[in-house]
């Protein structure tokens, strides 16, 4: 009596460890196929969107040539630097076309969804929950927004998010000054993403 029910219960366990593995190779594929559709439809409209009176009048033909510009009488500063120059490097890669102006931001973007998978692993130990993380900003249309116009945001919210990282591994192993290091070249990014302009150095 005692080895069949013991067989049963086996075989019981061994069919919700399938189900549970079916249903981990699932989640992991949908996760994958949100990461492949999310980068696929930024690249596209990236490609596809000319660039608005933000992106060309102000952002690139005004803050792309701070220094010319230093005296000119404007509400506002110059912005979203990092990206802005880094829009000239990638011109002359990809050509004049909306992925050669936007690709620093789309790269920005890329490198945001890894921080968050890392920043998000380190505290909560788990993959599924930082895949979790990672999926439900891919589906935030903030971010997707953003992440093929050219601003500042996708590159501030990856300085951030490394920022936190930095600060976890000086809370866990103490004072390093490599850490502090690449802290502060952090906050230097995250300035530069922002309100920074080679005009106030």
């Amino acid at each position: 009596m005692t080895e069949p029910r013991f067989k049963y219960f086996s075989q019981q366990n061994a069919g919700l460890n399938q189900n549970k593995s079916n249903a981990r190779r699932i989640y992991f594929a949908i996760i994958a196929f949100i990461s492949i559709a999310t980068f696929g439809m930024i690249f596209f409209y990236a490609n596809l969107i000319p660039l608005h009176v933000d992106e060309a009048g102000y952002w690139f033909n005004f803050t792309h040539k701070t220094l010319a510009n230093r005296n000119l009488p404007n509400a506002q500063i110059p912005n979203h630097t990092l990206t802005i120059y880094g829009a000239k490097l990638s011109l002359k890669l990809f050509g004049h076309n909306g992925i050669g102006y936007r690709f620093p931001v789309i790269l920005f973007s890329l490198l945001s969804a890894g921080a968050m998978y890392v920043l998000a692993r380190r505290f909560l130990q788990s993959n599924f929950k930082a895949s979790l993380a990672t999926g439900l900003l891919l589906l935030n249309p903030w971010f997707l927004h953003y992440a093929h116009e050219l601003r500042g945001y996708p590159s501030y919210l990856f300085f951030v998010l490394i920022s936190f990282i930095l600060l976890e591994r000086i809370f866990k192993k103490g004072d390093s000054l490599v850490l502090w290091g690449l802290l502060l070249g952090v906050f230097i990014g995250a300035y530069y993403s922002s309100m920074g302009s080679v005009v106030f150095i």
